[in-house]
């Protein structure tokens, strides 16, 4: 049986290649929507961008964000 919705606010780090081959990583924010039976994206900020064949270059963020962000980096684990 799958879980109830909570109907909170889900913050997500993701990843996002784009066609030229930059790298964004995105802060996305969601919540469930029970009638329509999906996930509602209600905010999406940019926090960082890697331009094709370069290092990181990180937009002006939140401490704790970039913190996150460098972590995902380093070990390479990343959410789609």
């Amino acid at each position: 049986m799958p879980a109830k919705a909570s109907g909170k606010i889900k913050t997500s780090i993701i990843r996002q290649t784009q066609k030229n081959g930059d790298i964004y990583i995105l802060e996305r924010q969601t919540i469930y929507d029970p009638e329509k039976k999906y996930n509602k994206v209600l905010s999406t900020k940019l926090i960082s961008k890697i331009p094709k064949g370069s290092e990181m270059n990180c937009t002006p963020c939140q401490g704790h964000f970039w913190f996150l962000v460098s972590i995902i980096l380093d070990t390479h684990h990343f959410w789609y």
